[in-house]
């Protein structure tokens, strides 16, 4: 029929226990040959050798007939030779796994910093179709892998994996999954990301960075406003980018980035439903270099807009070097306020003043590092004026550095 049938076989072990599905496409007579060779290092390089064979008689076939299995790269399904080589662990105990509500997670237990890549596999459908459709990510020491399937059927999960110290970028197969939908299920693709794109970056570790708040790097929101901190052991400095995943569109305006001691924050609006990404960078301050590395990207999965994305302020670099804002966090030309409280954290300044207009205002620092004040902007809302943060860091007085700036 000059078909390959060794499609329409799958094995897996499991427990010391060898199985094999067979769906034959044809009636017929079938030979079935099974190879084996022991799976240890010195007998790495030793060829299989055939260890049993069986006839099948097939009387019957269904209508319609049977499909080959998913078209993975390999025969055996599960965890494979080099998953345990890597000292991984799961949960999972079948090469087979159902959906529920169309949805799969797959955990895998970590024995270190590892890099990972899934692909998934249909008869009918191409890998470029199916990249929206899953997604994986390391969270500490567990690599997550998440599947949505696009319609009923079988998907193939095929993981590769490898030890970035030692091994670059080439990755290795360590597993593979068969995944079955049994459901009718109206699914949304995810947003197609890089490989390694989500999660910590090389630098993250290097700089001896964590996360505080938000341990997975996938986010999924009832609301359109977040607070992301991260844990420093250096003073740094740090910036972000918010993008839509649909349009591309950058909102830099959205993202506020503040810090206090050794916490970092990124309060974040996002301007309405849908997906987007977050991106953070940061540098060591005593370095001087310009360009900032990515240190952590996120996903975050805005699910309602239940509040108007009021523009943050501009923030000037020097901003960035350990400032932290109280109050306010916003301004704009609805703002109702005669008079506005400012309370601003500015470790190493000597003078702050906020300028709306011509006016200046100077605030006073009764607490190390704190300045506080109060500041008339009654007379300036929907003037388009622009209302500055500004501090002196000695030497010449009247000389003043920009740290935000609001458009009200």
């Amino acid at each position: 029929m000059g078909t390959k049938l060794n499609k329409y076989g799958m094995q897996e072990s499991v427990g010391g226990i060898a199985s094999f599905r067979l769906r034959l496409p044809e009636k017929g007579s079938y030979i079935i040959y099974i190879y084996a060779k022991e799976d240890t290092q010195e007998n790495k390089d030793n060829v299989y050798a055939q260890v049993c064979e069986f006839k099948i008689v097939q009387e019957e076939v269904t209508s319609p007939p049977p499909l080959p299995f998913p078209p993975c790269a390999y025969l055996n399904w599960g965890p494979g030779t080099a998953f345990f080589k890597y000292g991984l662990q799961t949960y999972q105990t079948t090469a087979t796994i159902l959906t529920r509500e169309g949805k799969v997670e797959l955990q895998i237990r970590i024995p270190k910093q590892m890099q990972f890549m899934a692909k998934l596999k249909h008869n009918e459908m191409s890998d470029s179709e199916l990249e929206g459709y899953i997604m994986n990510r390391v969270v500490g020491n567990t690599a997550y892998f998440n599947i949505t399937a696009p319609c009923r059927g079988e998907f193939g999960l095929e993981i590769y994996a490898n030890d970035p110290s030692m091994e670059g970028q080439t990755l290795y197969h360590v597993a593979q999954y068969m995944i079955e939908c049994h459901e009718d299920v109206k699914t949304v693709p995810l947003p197609k990301l890089p490989h390694g794109y989500l999660g910590p970056q090389p630098k993250f570790n290097e700089f001896g960075l964590n996360t505080l708040s938000h341990h997975d790097s996938v986010i999924h929101l009832e609301t359109n406003s977040v607070e992301i901190q991260f844990a420093t052991a250096q003073e740094m400095r740090v910036t972000a980018n918010l993008i839509g995943v649909e349009d591309e569109k950058e909102h830099p305006d959205l993202v506020f980035t503040q810090t206090q001691g050794s916490i970092v924050s990124f309060v974040i609006h996002m301007p309405a439903t849908g997906f987007y990404k977050l991106q953070l960078y940061a540098i060591p301050a005593r370095d001087p270099s310009q360009q900032l590395p990515g240190v952590y990207n996120y996903l975050i999965n805005c699910q309602k807009a239940t509040r108007p994305a009021v523009p943050f302020p501009k923030q000037y670099a020097q901003w960035k070097e350990g400032c932290y804002m109280w109050e306010p966090l916003t301004l704009h030309k609805d703002t109702t306020s005669a008079t506005v409280n400012f309370r601003i954290g500015i470790p190493k300044a000597e003078a702050v003043a906020v300028v709306a207009d011509s006016d200046w205002n100077h605030l006073q620092s009764s607490t190390p590092g704190v300045w506080e004040g109060k500041v008339p902007l009654d007379k300036h809302y929907g003037r388009g004026v622009k209302v500055t943060v500004n501090a002196n860091y000695g030497g010449d007085k009247t000389n003043y550095a920009t740290l935000l700036e609001y458009n009200i």
